[in-house]
């Protein structure tokens, strides 16, 4: 299994995910069990943990757990689809679907109940990255496009995640996109 490890901590509980498999300690690593979130034993690209409940966005939608991976309930409501980061803001959970017309971020304020569009992105966007900082709110969106494969890359919220700007973090960057060669 090549996916890349996903991590979440909240007091002594850590739960760590490398592909289908989820590695779940509550005595801060002293011990650990094994669960396998989904019917599918789906793929988990992120973890989030939020009111002892945790998040899981996989390869093939949202899953949470309320009782440490003991029974995994998929999330009604998103789209069928991969999910590429998710991130709380107090009560409300954000996350990114990944894909041509399945991406785009949604959300949720009641622990996963009910979800809906949480912005002005396009589903042709794919979310990565996404997290919370100083009332901000950061992700690289990915234009999800067979016949471009377009960038729009590192871009900031400061309404909720509802509209996006580009960032841009050096001077020059956006300007190179723009230039017109002469060669």
């Amino acid at each position: 299994d090549q996916a890349l490890p996903s991590v979440t901590v909240s007091h002594d509980t850590l739960v760590v995910s490398r592909g289908s498999d989820i590695q779940i300690s509550v005595d801060a690593g002293q011990s650990w069990s094994s669960s396998l979130v989904g019917t599918d034993h789906e793929s988990t690209v992120c973890l989030m943990m939020l009111d002892g409940r945790v998040f899981a966005g996989t390869d093939n939608g949202v899953y949470y757990t309320s009782d440490l991976g003991a029974m995994w309930q998929r999330a009604s409501g998103l789209i069928n689809g991969s999910y590429g980061d998710i991130a709380a803001d107090g009560e409300r959970i954000v996350v990114g679907g990944i894909g041509i017309d399945r991406g785009g971020l949604f959300h949720t304020s009641d622990q996963g109940t009910t979800w809906a569009p949480a912005s002005d992105t396009s589903p042709k966007y794919s979310v990565h990255d996404l997290t919370k900082h100083d009332g901000l709110w950061f992700a690289n969106l990915v234009l999800s496009d067979s016949n471009t494969g377009t960038s729009q890359g590192e871009t900031r919220s400061s309404d909720g995640a509802v509209t996006w700007d580009q960032v841009y973090f050096y001077p020059w960057e956006g300007l190179l996109s723009k230039a017109t060669y002469l060669f």
